[in-house]
C-alpha cells in the first residue's frame, strides 16, 4: 500500500512521522516541484497554484494504481491513533475521509458553485488524511483524460466513489481535525486522534 505525504517545496518533512507511517506501507514524498506528467492539474482549489502535491502524486499513481492513503504535511497524530486508523485500511468503501456532506447538507458551501456541475450526485469531503481504493484511484484518473485535468480533490474523491467511510463517526476525527483555526498544542491532548491543521506548536 501506498502512504503518500504531500507537502509544499519549502515545507520539510519530519523524519520521525516518515518512520511512523512506513510501519503500514511504502511511504512516497510528493511536493509541488516534483516532476509531473503533462496534465495533471488543478486538485486543489483555485485559490492555490495549477499544479499541487495532491497532482504529483496522481502523477506517481498513474504508473501504479494501488489501494492509497493520502497525509498532508500539516497533520499531526497521538501516539495511538495510527494503529487505530490504519486497521480501516482493508474496509471495502472505495473512500475512506472525513465529514461527508451533500450539497443539501451544506449549500453555502463555496466550491459547489465552480465544480458541482460536472457531477449528477455533488458530494464533498474533508481529505487531509484519506485512503482511496484503486478503482476509485483509476475513476480519478480516467476523469482527468475526459476532462484535460482534475477538479478540486474535495469535491472530486467524494463525487466519484460509489462507497464512503466517514472517519468523523470514529474517535480518530475529534473538533481539532478541521480546516481553521490552526489547532494549538493545549488541543492536543488525546492519544488516540488526528489533529489539522498543525503548524508550528
Amino acid at each position: 500500500m501506498n502512504i503518500f505525504i504531500l507537502h509544499r517545496s519549502d515545507e520539510e518533512v519530519c523524519s520521525k512521522r516518515i518512520a511512523e507511517l512506513s510501519q503500514f506501507g511504502d511511504v512516497i514524498l510528493c511536493s509541488d516541484k516534483d516532476e509531473i506528467k503533462s496534465g495533471f492539474k488543478n486538485m486543489c482549489s483555485l485559490h492555490f497554484p495549477e499544479i499541487t502535491s495532491w497532482d504529483t502524486a496522481f502523477s506517481k499513481l498513474a504508473d501504479d494504481v494501488r489501494d492509497s492513503w493520502f497525509f498532508e504535511n500539516d497533520v499531526r497524530w497521538g501516539s495511538s491513533a495510527l494503529p487505530d486508523l490504519f486497521r480501516y485500511s482493508s474496509r471495502p468503501e472505495e473512500l475512506i475521509a472525513g465529514k461527508f456532506r451533500f450539497r443539501a447538507d451544506q449549500p453555502d458551501w463555496y466550491w459547489w458553485r465552480d465544480y458541482a456541475y460536472y457531477f449528477p450526485t455533488p458530494k464533498r469531503s474533508f481529505n487531509p488524511v484519506c485512503r482511496l481504493s484503486a478503482p476509485l484511484i483509476q475513476k480519478v484518473l480516467e476523469f482527468r483524460t475526459q476532462n484535460k485535468g482534475f477538479v478540486f480533490h474535495e469535491l472530486l474523491f467524494a463525487s466519484l466513489a460509489t462507497s464512503c467511510f466517514d472517519l468523523e463517526t470514529t474517535k480518530l476525527m475529534g473538533s481539532a481535525f478541521r480546516w481553521r483555526p490552526k489547532i494549538s498544542s493545549e488541543e492536543m491532548q488525546n492519544d488516540s486522534e488526528l489533529y489539522h491543521p498543525v503548524k508550528e506548536v
